[in-house]
């Protein structure tokens, strides 16, 4: 309910305003209740692009909340103008008495002229930011997920997220949105891949690095009868995008020009792949330790920064990012999918995934199994989804399916969606 007619125009360069290139700055003269277009409007009027550009106006005019000054900003329209008809004093009084119902003490910010924006195109220039406040990032953690514990066999977990000041999630925040932005995760869909997959690997960022200690267990007594550590330790997985195995470490200090002795990467990496082959041999012949390999002290090092480093940790997801190729997999059309599924003790739960989600999941986890969007096997991969669901619900506009495949739900249906 504004009058945007009359404002004279303030002369800005790009040089002025180099973040904010396609926005102009307009004066709204109101005081004079002059009618007459500003040069600038009045041409875009003539263009034809008025109503293309108008939302990127930002225009000083006195605050539209402010009851007192109704009058001076709109009793032009008693009078009227070459494209507004005079309005009737009845006409009049009802717009005000309606407008004055709305406004709100004000108090000096009514008095005077602000700044204004077009809403929603200040929150779509913004979002290409891409920087993550803590608030934000929180609301990516679901508050409950799915657990596949077997086939078609489902627990639906509550999480307890932790973010308090000097926690993994509070410091490590600013990394990974560094590394976003160095790396071009910098769109709501490319952020929902990587972080639908970086947060349920590391236990909603409790952890940077893999639970690799194990317990073996008598079914019949439940008495412990050996704790073990998984077979590939110590090249176990770390990292916001946790890398695992030999190669994808060598290739992660390779990237970050990294020298390391040929002849013990050579011997890690063969290893690894030939007890990866062969299960029966996983841990009765195994080679694959620090101190049967002579491995230095600094390779030793640069690994374990991986996970206590959280620089390193969010550096290697980055690195992961770009040697898996992910992208593309992220930049196809999101079709979301609603599924369905009744976990135990529970009722039917909803979670939703796309091609395109899966496919970028696929390469971090399993890439021969990229093209195999029905493939059951990826680990986790239903948890990774309820990360996912959370994330397209906080950075877009996009609609769920219904239970009709009807895109008309603003959030997911399994109240996942946690407060910031």
């Amino acid at each position: 309910m504004v009058n945007l007619a009359s404002p004279d125009i303030k002369k800005f360069s790009d040089a002025d305003f180099p973040h904010w290139t396609g926005w102009r700055m307009v004066d709204d003269d109101t005081d004079n209740n002059s009618q007459c277009n500003s040069p600038l409007i009045a041409g875009l009027q003539d263009s034809g692009h008025f109503g293309d550009l108008s939302s990127r106006l930002v225009c000083h005019f006195p605050l539209e909340w402010n009851a007192a000054t109704f009058d001076q900003r709109y009793a032009w329209l008693r009078t009227g103008s070459d494209d507004v008809p005079a309005m009737s004093e009845e006409d009049y009084e009802r717009l005000k008495s309606h407008a004055s119902a709305l406004c709100f003490e004000t108090g000096e910010h009514g008095t005077g002229r602000l700044w204004h924006f077009h809403p929603v195109a200040f929150i779509t220039h913004f979002r290409k930011c891409c920087w993550l406040s803590k608030s934000e990032l929180k609301q990516l953690v679901p508050q409950n997920v799915l657990r596949a514990a077997g086939r078609n066999d489902y627990r639906w977990e509550a999480i307890n997220y932790r973010d308090a000041a000097g926690s993994i999630p509070d410091t490590i925040r600013t990394h990974i949105n560094r590394t976003m932005q160095k790396y071009l995760i910098t769109t709501p869909l490319r952020i929902a891949c990587f972080l639908g997959n970086g947060i349920q690997e590391t236990g909603w960022l409790g952890s940077m690095e893999e639970g690799y200690r194990y317990t073996e267990t008598d079914p019949r007594t439940r008495q412990v009868i050996r704790r073990y550590n998984i077979w590939y330790y110590p090249w176990y997985g770390r990292g916001l995008l946790q890398l695992t195995s030999p190669v994808n470490y060598f290739d992660y200090f390779s990237f970050r020009g990294r020298t390391c002795p040929e002849n013990i990467k050579n011997i890690l990496i063969n290893e690894y792949r030939r007890l990866y082959s062969y299960r029966p041999i996983r841990y009765s012949d195994n080679h694959l330790s620090d101190t049967e390999n002579h491995v230095p002290e600094n390779i030793i090092r640069w690994r374990n920064n991986v996970s206590s480093d959280l620089h390193e940790a969010a550096s290697s997801a980055g690195f992961y990012w770009v040697a898996r190729d992910m992208a593309p997999y992220a930049d196809a059309e999101h079709v979301l999918e609603r599924c369905s599924v009744t976990p135990r003790r529970s009722g039917i739960k909803i979670y939703y995934r796309s091609p395109a989600f899966w496919r970028a999941s696929a390469a971090v986890n399993l890439p021969n199994q990229v093209s195999n969007t029905d493939y059951q096997g990826l680990n986790g991969f239903e948890t990774r989804c309820c990360v996912y669901g959370s994330a397209i619900a906080v950075f877009t506009e996009q609609k769920f399916p219904d239970s009709h495949n009807n895109p008309v739900n603003e959030k997911p249906e399994s109240d996942q969606l946690r407060r910031g």
